[in-house]
């Protein structure tokens, strides 16, 4: 408008002041663009920091197994009478590490994309606390039975997606109860986590059935700390104890572990002569391999 006002009763002797003129206009409009979008940006802040600190207290209700109806109030959702309960672990996207970007930048973009998909999915219900590195988020669902049989693929989908938007690995574990579980729930889909994570399995979300012997051996007590002793005389030998849970990987391969470890076979045979002679478990020998890898599992979840 102001354009169009100098327009009309200028003539080609006023060029070098309209543009002047424009230029202070442009000026104008500049601050005020940044005006506005900052001011929308502190308002959108301060509504999501509200809205995340109330889902937070009925997140905290549910773990502590206190009534959660009170907060869910405040925070306008509805409690669920059952949940999908996940624990994460996320790698870095690859501009975490890139040292042309601000890394911290570059992980609440990965964390904002991982959020949004996780409230796309749970329809707005959905309750988190996460962090960059991983946390924990519950789904709510009907029937905890059902979502980890019939809506499974649903539920993995949802993981994979999150991948794919957040370009980081993504790790998890995840358990479904009734509300008044939530806290068991959560203990059990951090086990399984760690479990997942310390038997090298590859990205993904995994039940108790999927690692369900693991799981069974990770359990404290006389037999965990029997199959870890098996490992003792490894203690010494880090390099061997490395070389096992890559031959155990590679799914008793030589060849598979010596590409994990970046040697040669024949090393890798060497290697496993040393753990045979140090545990008295041969690595090659079939009847030796159960044994072994449960060793292992007890040793590396007893650490």
């Amino acid at each position: 408008m102001g354009l169009d006002a100098l327009l009309s009763k200028a003539t080609p002797a006023d060029l070098d002041a309209v543009i002047q003129v424009e230029r202070h206009l442009l000026d104008v409009l500049q601050l005020v663009s940044a005006a506005v979008a900052d001011a929308y940006v502190e308002e959108h802040q301060a509504l999501h920091g509200q809205d995340q600190a109330a889902r937070h207290e009925v997140l905290s209700a549910l773990l502590e197994g206190q009534d959660p109806h009170e907060a869910a109030r405040r925070a306008g959702i509805r409690p669920a009478p059952a949940y999908a309960v996940l624990t994460f672990a996320l790698g870095d996207h690859p501009d975490e590490t890139d040292s042309d970007v601000t890394s911290s930048v570059a992980a609440r973009r990965k964390l904002r994309r991982i959020q949004a998909e996780i409230d796309h999915h749970g329809r707005a219900q959905a309750l988190h606390a996460l962090n960059p590195q991983g946390g924990l988020a519950l789904l709510p669902v009907e029937d905890p039975e059902v979502a980890l049989t019939g809506d499974w693929e649903r539920l993995t989908g949802l993981v994979v997606r999150i991948g794919d938007r957040s370009g980081a690995t993504v790790h998890a574990g995840v358990a479904a109860t009734a509300a008044a579980g939530i806290a068991e729930a959560a203990r059990q889909s951090a086990d399984i986590l760690e479990i997942v994570r310390v038997t090298g399995r590859p990205p993904g979300v995994y039940r108790v059935t999927d690692v369900l012997l693991d799981y069974q051996l990770s359990r404290p007590g006389a037999a965990r700390e029997h199959l870890a002793g098996l490992l003792a005389g490894l203690e010494r030998h880090p390099v061997l104890l490395e070389t096992l849970r890559a031959y155990v990987a590679g799914e008793f391969s030589r060849r598979r572990a010596a590409g994990l470890l970046h040697v040669h076979p024949n090393t890798v045979d060497y290697r496993l002569r040393r753990v045979a002679v140090l545990t008295g478990l041969d690595p090659t020998c079939p009847g030796d391999l159960p044994q072994l890898r449960a060793a292992l599992v007890a040793y590396d979840l007893g650490a």
